[in-house]
């Protein structure tokens, strides 16, 4: 068992010698142990299982079909093999090409209804002395379409996309939540995380340019402005700068492996599944990276309500060191 580009279908009795000659065309263009044939392709082992892994790796059906194709009906409880491929390979969505002998009408045969959709697909019609016509015509309904530009970046650009509109949403999600959900003792562990000891003093950064000092002897809160370059100031976290760079690699990365217009009939549309998933979860990575970047956490509208408010210095001072031996003088 193997994948395959091409199944070839026919009923036994009345196209067994065409559908060698079918095949010998499409090795001229495919590799020949990517074309299924029963005869040269089935050795051992269960024939229905072969039959359903060839139709589901394939991407052509090409099915024989002559003025005796749809002649009688099968013994009492056995299975008509040629009318069950074409059924599977309808339901299966692959591209099914019909090849007419015998001068037959095609659109007026009779066949089963669930099959009877094939009736809908361009048929190329079989002459006996007309052999080259017939290659040629199989030739255009198989040979691999040369892809344009916008065939390579079609898929790309739709997981950029996701990837970007993701990031945004979550940029502002992530800034609603810091806004409206932050709790006070959310923003108490906050600020006791980010504020700066030193001589006996704090000092919590609200701006670029703008640092807040709490003295626990004095309880005096004063605005001091100073330089982005101060000792004080709290610069962008390098594992902020290390996530954008992860999850931009990690998702560009998944765009080289699904930049194909994946079908699926040989199931790797499950891969662009993934590159649109992986997308998603970096998009979210990504937008709250770069929030937080921009709007940083120590800096939430429940901090700077309450960063004048010497109640808050205390509680923060208290979280900050309630798990040391370090003792402050708090009122």
């Amino acid at each position: 068992m193997g994948n395959y580009d091409v199944f070839i279908s026919y009923r036994r009795g009345d196209c067994s010698d065409r559908a060698p000659l079918i095949r010998s065309y499409l090795a001229n263009w495919f590799d020949q142990e990517r074309i299924f044939l029963d005869t040269h392709e089935i050795h051992e082992g269960p024939f229905p299982q072969y039959i359903e892994e060839a139709l589901n790796s394939a991407k052509y059906f090409i099915v024989l079909i002559s003025n005796k194709s749809f002649v009688g009906t099968p013994p009492s409880g056995k299975t008509d093999y040629y009318y069950e491929e074409i059924r599977r390979a309808i339901a299966k969505g692959l591209k099914i090409i019909p090849i007419i002998y015998d001068q037959l009408y095609f659109d007026g045969l009779e066949m089963p209804d669930d099959i009877s959709s094939i009736k809908l697909q361009n048929a190329i019609y079989a002459h006996s002395d007309d052999p080259q016509g017939l290659k040629n015509r199989l030739y255009e309904f198989t040979k691999k379409k040369e892809r344009r530009l916008k065939d390579w970046i079609a898929f790309p650009l739709a997981v950029i996309t996701i990837y970007l509109f993701v990031s945004l949403l979550s940029g502002i999600g992530m800034y609603a939540y810091d806004y409206f959900c932050t709790s006070y003792a959310d923003a108490v562990e906050i600020a006791a995380d980010h504020m700066v000891q030193y001589d006996d003093e704090f000092y919590y950064q609200i701006s670029d340019n703008t640092t807040v000092r709490y003295s626990p002897q004095t309880q005096k809160i004063t605005r001091l402005s100073m330089g982005a370059e101060s000792d004080f100031s709290i610069a962008i976290s390098k594992q902020a700068v290390y996530k954008i760079g992860f999850w931009s690699t990690a998702t560009a990365l998944f765009y080289q492996i699904v930049k194909s217009k994946y079908k699926p009939h040989n199931g790797k549309q499950l891969i662009a599944y993934i590159g649109a998933a992986v997308a998603v979860f970096a998009g979210i990575g990504l937008g709250c990276t770069v929030e937080r970047m921009i709007f940083p956490i120590y800096r939430t509208n429940k901090i700077e309500d309450n960063i004048y408010n010497q109640r808050f210095w205390q509680d923060a001072i208290s979280e900050k060191f309630k798990e040391s031996h370090q003792h402050i003088f708090v009122e």
